[in-house]
């Protein structure tokens, strides 16, 4: 990524400016946290491994088992064994983008914390993210090591039902005040950490769906006390640097999206296309729609495909041999440890992002939202010349008319920029002949892997932006700083002219009349969907994961306000309220286009990116009934119940 200073200098903004609405537009964060008031850092890495998730990569972690293990970041520790950190660079030529770490003997070890901390603001200052877990003793004890964290068989009875009542809901019982001492503990180590502004992915009371952990087995109970450490971590510790990581993924055992900001799943199998990881996925999917969903930790990784395919926006291996049995010892919970092969295969797929990839924005836009990018001096819109679909047309300036060329996507990148594509043409912003030189011609150029496609936000203060490109390091600027309609768009060395600086506005609508779009259900991620692309008159639609297919595509077109059609790309039929019906329960069709109410739809912004879709005869919106998240789930009308099945996104097609 290139390395450019930001300006925190307050810009003046026009008055036409502010009469576009534009004085102080905030670009919305990507992902909502569960902590209200999470830091801009940890609120920025949440964001940037949800844009990950949604980009189809995955982020590699790997957890130190030992952090006194030597290596680059601790010369001096006292063991022959270098960490897995580098180990895994020993093995791949890669570091892992996350560094994952446990509490656990941080009480009775001290020098066992201070390593564990020093490791994560190194991995940190390399640009690592950091993930901590706690086996936690039980709070039988004052000392958290003072009792083991297993329970059952050898090891001590787990807790009674008046031990849980006790640490759970009578805050002078000596239970409850060994657990708040442990959670003090725990927050010295975790408040260092956020002194030092790093975030940390925080993974508490893991595999509790299980019954060997004195905090699991009981849905209920872990619930309630998941609920509690969040309540103190955050409220009476006020760390606010922490992302909170489920990894039971069992249903009825999710505390909560008020609780929790990523889904887990912990899974030791040797078999690498196991069953379980696809059931445990479909399960925390359902409890948490939208949320990112991980492999929280795993012993053998699975299939490089098959991790791909179920879409983790990261996964961990756990340490020692389960890395590599062959260096650090035999054995592993029932053989589920890693071959050479198998970890180079994960590290080195390009849709594996690993250490050198990472790189965070501090800016974040909306996925699958259009805006305007407007020019502060001139407060024209960038647009494309003649509104042109051609490959090499120029990027221009012009007064908003509304045509879709002046509508832009900022699609993140995994090293922290953007593509920026043109709503009207689906080409990327670029420059011509991915020229370094100042005054090159910006352009709009199809997809071919070259560095002048990539873009880089540089805030400005006061909502503005410095849009800079990664392979020269200019910045978009206007040619001559003019005002006049379709001057051409250039990039410039950075000379603190005004037509450098630029506002991005989300576009009131998200869809532009005569072109093609997904209909992207918000709850379940899956497609509005024509079965098998049928062109027969009263067929019910569904959703259905992406085909890639016209199929899926919906021709929409204005016909005033915010009424619209949708015709299907594939069949020729239209969006249809079956049967004129205003009845809540009501399936929907398609049927041969009439341009009747019936087949006109409200398009009802909901102010976070999603819309409803509402039936102009009985204004109910669209859903997916039962709030399925299964292909086939049939596609409904019902009471408007603020529920995410009835909220829908568009992605622009054609």
């Amino acid at each position: 990524m290139i390395a450019f200073a930001k300006h925190w200098k307050k810009l003046a903004a026009p008055a036409a400016l502010i009469s576009f609405g534009l004085a102080l537009t905030p670009i919305p964060s990507a992902f909502a946290a569960a902590d209200p008031n999470i830091t801009t850092a940890a609120q920025n890495e949440l964001n940037y491994i949800a844009s990950i998730r949604n980009q189809g990569l995955t982020l590699s972690s790997q957890t130190v088992a030992n952090p006194w293990f030597p290596d680059n970041l601790d010369p001096n520790p006292p063991n022959d064994k270098m960490s897995e950190i580098t180990r895994v660079n020993q093995m791949t030529g890669k570091f892992p983008a996350i560094i994952g770490e446990d509490f656990l003997n941080c009480d009775a070890y001290p020098d066992h914390g201070a390593a564990i901390i020093r490791l994560a603001k190194n991995y940190a200052a390399r640009g690592g993210l950091v993930q901590f877990q706690f086996h936690e003793g039980s709070p039988r004890s004052w000392a958290p090591e003072g009792s083991s964290f297993y329970v059952g068989g050898s090891n001590p009875a787990p807790l009674s039902g008046g031990e849980w009542s006790d640490l759970l809901y009578n805050p002078g019982s000596a239970i409850h005040q060994n657990w708040q001492h442990h959670m003090d503990l725990v927050a010295g180590w975790l408040g260092q950490l956020r002194d030092a502004n790093i975030p940390v992915l925080w993974r508490p009371y893991h595999e509790a769906d299980g019954n060997w952990f004195w905090w699991g087995g009981n849905a209920g109970n872990y619930q309630a006390l998941w609920r509690m450490q969040y309540s103190y971590l955050t409220g009476t510790k006020g760390l606010h640097n922490l992302i909170w990581v489920t990894s039971s993924p069992t249903s009825g055992f999710y505390p909560g999206a008020n609780f929790v900001d990523i889904s887990g799943m912990d899974i030791y199998s040797s078999n690498t296309t196991d069953g379980s990881y696809t059931s445990s996925n479909n399960s925390v999917r359902a409890d948490a729609p939208g949320a990112p969903t991980v492999l929280s930790e795993c012993g053998t990784l699975p299939d490089t495909n098959y991790i791909h395919q179920l879409n983790y926006a990261y996964v961990d291996v756990w340490g020692g041999p389960y890395l590599d049995p062959n260096y650090y010892s035999t054995g592993g919970a029932a053989g589920a440890y890693n071959s050479l092969q198998q970890v180079q295969n994960f590290y080195n797929d390009g849709r594996t992002v690993n250490l050198d990839r990472v790189a965070i924005p501090t800016a974040f836009l909306s996925p699958n939202t259009w805006y305007k990018i407007v020019n502060n001096h001139s407060v024209k819109v960038l647009g494309v010349a003649g509104a042109s679909g051609a490959l090499g047309a120029n990027a221009v300036q012009y007064a908003d008319n509304g045509t879709p060329d002046h509508n832009w996507r900022f699609d993140l990148l995994p090293n922290g920029g953007y593509h920026i594509v043109n709503q009207n043409s689906g080409l990327l912003l670029a420059v011509n002949g991915a020229s370094g030189a100042q005054g090159a011609q910006v352009t709009q150029w199809s997809d071919n892997g070259t560095a002048d496609h990539n873009w880089d936000l540089v805030s400005q203060g006061n909502g503005r932006y410095h849009i800079v490109n990664q392979n020269s390091g200019l910045a978009l600027g206007i040619a001559g700083a003019s005002t006049s309609d379709s001057a051409n768009a250039v990039q410039w060395g950075d000379n603190g002219g005004d037509d450098h600086n630029w506002a991005i506005v989300p576009v009131s609508s998200p869809i532009a009349s005569g072109h093609r779009y997904h209909i992207v259900n918000a709850h379940s991620g899956l497609f509005l969907d024509n079965p098998n692309g049928t062109n027969v008159a009263g067929t019910y639609l569904q959703q259905f994961v992406n085909t890639y297919s016209p199929a899926q595509e919906w021709v929409l077109n204005n016909v005033g306000g915010d009424l619209w059609t949708a015709v299907n790309y594939a069949g020729g039929l239209a969006l249809d309220d079956y049967g004129w019906s205003n009845t809540a329960g009501t399936q929907i069709d398609e049927w041969s286009f009439n341009g009747a109410a019936v087949q006109q739809w409200h398009v009802v912004a909901l102010g976070d990116g999603t819309y409803q879709i509402k039936s102009a005869v009985s204004n109910l919106p669209m859903e997916i009934q039962g709030a399925s998240i299964a292909n086939g789930g049939a596609v409904g009308q019902w009471t408007d119940n603020g529920n995410a099945c009835q909220h829908w996104t568009f992605q622009f097609v054609q």
